[in-house]
């Protein structure tokens, strides 16, 4: 059974019109501790270092009141006893009716000692994976009667004593808790993983045109579909089929060896909403024994790859398709074929990675795999050239079967986090060599050694998509990835100045996705003007139907990557990130991160 989260009388007031008043948690699976706020002899009120304020109990609820921007206040309960070793979660239910996400904080804690308010950094850092400690720290507003549920984690010490606080500080706030409680930590994952295998995916492969019909369709299609970027008035617009268009883009998250292909694939529904462009991906390489992979010791499938692409548009007979390509090379390729073109440390130590990671801090994010190879070098000259030849084979076969007059751009994706990031400078001899031949083009601009290995991955981008555009012969767009334009890249400059490539895909910051959080990317929109550039921001919000990858961790561990808690909150923060990049006159693709819910797809479009 799940609890009512927000109370029935929330109000509909001004920027809470999505509110959900029957918004729902889980029940505690084993609880060791719950406060009772009807016994206010049991709590007290610190304050330190100048800090004014002062708390209220009310209904079974406690009010705590930061009236200065000094100093922090600490709301202590009577310590609890529990099994020595024990993991805990504790949690409990606020909202914040006065407070600043930037400037003021509320939190749970435990003291372990006097004036030392602790939590088990490592069990936090496996649930709270990127920004989610942080988010579990600022006072964010709420809608008037809701609430928002907080956690920390605990291991019990050798005393066996749990002494719970709730922490405020900075600027004023007034927030008001309710259901603080500890429970087992393993019974809480138990329960949330039987709710979570209880779901079932929706199978969209029934939606399908009949392939005849579709055949028909597509090639009594007389326009050879096309599309640009523009200087309109001095601003970039997507231009489809010579017209401007919403950029805006529907990206299947099917492709990164999910079980479900078809399942995640809504295109149908989205673009009956008014979103005309999808992105589909498929995978070229990958791990041994992965599922949909096209490229391996044996050769590249270009067929097999057209007829998952083709099986995909079906569901959106209508769609006007961005090719997604998944470039990681077969283990093999770098381990046994060309292991003299390895990324490699300054040590030359080869940097070994999974499909989607190259750092251990992911095992912390429940992407574990043991079986890691030597990842190629961005710079490989055997894998750019394969790429490309990859590239030219599936164009034919597009060509082929009709379906290249539906492909209207490029999506690239690949190695770290899929966006071709560099969590380490490349010291491979090719990547030296491709120093070299870059200090002889006599750019625009400079990169010393380090900072040009980190965008090797943009630079094999812009490779790719000039094979890609030669070879269709007509208007496409490339788009790529990154994890951010200036901390993840290091290469806004060179994609400002590119002949290749038109759209830069970053994420919003993960913490601040929430309603209630400022947003805003700070990013030089009209210099990417100047240049004929787009931003799109990655509307890639998660759901209580998130991949398994990420839902293993439990219930918890998604909110660190800006989880909404149903459809209603994902709705207001689909609306606040959309409109953000609206008013810059930019663009944005969203991804439904869904394994369940068809329903949650439905208003996804640019109605949402």
């Amino acid at each position: 059974m799940l609890p009512l989260l927000a109370a029935a009388s929330v109000a509909a007031t001004p920027g809470w019109e999505n509110v959900n008043p029957n918004r729902r948690e889980l029940e505690p699976a084993r609880v060791v501790w719950k406060a009772d706020f009807s016994a206010v002899s049991g709590f007290s009120l610190e304050r330190h270092d100048g800090a004014e304020g002062r708390i209220a109990f009310s209904d079974g609820a406690l009010t705590i009141e930061k009236t200065n921007d000094r100093g922090f206040l600490v709301l202590k309960a009577n310590s609890f006893p529990a099994q020595t070793n024990l993991p805990l979660r504790l949690f409990a239910d606020v909202n914040v009716s006065t407070g600043d996400y930037l400037y003021a904080q509320a939190f749970l804690r435990v003291c372990s000692a006097p004036d030392n308010f602790v939590r088990c950094w490592k069990l936090d850092t496996r649930y709270f994976s990127m920004g989610g400690a942080e988010e579990m720290c600022g006072a964010v507003n709420a809608p008037p009667g809701g609430t928002y549920r907080k956690y920390v984690h605990y291991r019990v010490r050798n005393d066996g004593m749990v002494s719970p606080v709730i922490v405020v500080s900075g600027t004023p706030s007034v927030s008001t808790w309710r259901n603080w409680t500890a429970e087992d930590l393993d019974a809480a994952d138990a329960k949330w993983a039987g709710w979570y295998e209880a779901k079932t995916a929706v199978d969209h492969a029934a939606e399908r045109m009949d392939e005849d019909a579709f055949d028909r369709l597509v090639s009594a299609d007389a326009v050879d579909h096309t599309a640009k970027l523009s200087k309109v008035d001095g601003v970039t617009r997507l231009l489809v089929d010579g017209k401007v268009a919403v950029p805006t883009a529907y990206r299947s998250k099917s492709s990164f060896g999910e079980d479900a292909l078809l399942e995640t694939f809504a295109g149908g529904a989205v673009v009956r909403e008014g979103v005309k462009l999808v992105v589909k991906t498929i995978s070229m390489g990958g791990r041994d024994g992965e599922k949909r992979r096209y490229w391996t010791r044996a050769g590249f499938d270009a067929a097999g790859a057209v007829r998952d692409i083709k099986d995909a548009l079906r569901i959106a007979p209508d769609a006007l398709c961005i090719l997604g390509l998944s470039c990681n090379a077969y283990p093999d390729f770098s381990r046994v074929e060309h292991p003299d073109e390895v990324w490699r440390l300054e040590d030359g130590t080869q940097v070994k990675g999974t499909s989607g990671s190259c750092v251990a801090t992911y095992d912390d994010m429940g992407v574990k795999d043991t079986n890691r190879w030597p990842w190629v070098s961005y710079a490989s000259p055997a894998w750019r050239g394969a790429i490309k030849a990859n590239i030219r084979s599936l164009v034919s076969e597009l060509r082929r079967t009709g379906l290249a007059k539906r492909i209207v751009g490029l999506h690239l994706s690949g190695y770290h986090d899929g966006q071709f990031f560099s969590p380490y400078p490349d010291f491979s001899d090719c990547a030296k060599a491709e120093y070299e031949r870059y200090l002889k083009e006599s750019p625009p601009f400079k990169y010393d050694y380090e900072a040009f290995s980190r965008q090797l991955g943009f630079r094999a981008q812009e490779d790719f998509a000039r094979e890609f555009k030669a070879a269709m012969g007509k208007g496409v767009i490339a788009i790529r990835w990154c994890m951010g334009p200036f901390l993840g890249a290091l290469d806004l400059t060179a994609f400002a100045y590119s002949d290749a490539i038109d759209i830069c895909v970053p994420q919003p910051t993960y913490e601040t996705r929430r309603p209630g959080m400022v947003m805003e990317p700070k990013l030089p929109f009209s210099s990417l003007d100047l240049h004929c550039k787009m931003y799109w921001n990655e509307l890639d919000f998660r759901t209580y139907g998130a991949l398994e990858t990420w839902a293993r961790s439990g219930v918890v561990a998604t909110k660190g990557l800006g989880q909404s808690d149903d459809f209603a909150m994902w709705r207001t923060v689909y609306r606040k990130a959309a409109g953000m990049t609206t008013a810059r006159r930019s663009g944005y693709w969203f991804i439904l991160v869904l394994r369940h819910g068809r329903r949650m797809v439905l208003a996804a479009g640019n109605r949402a």
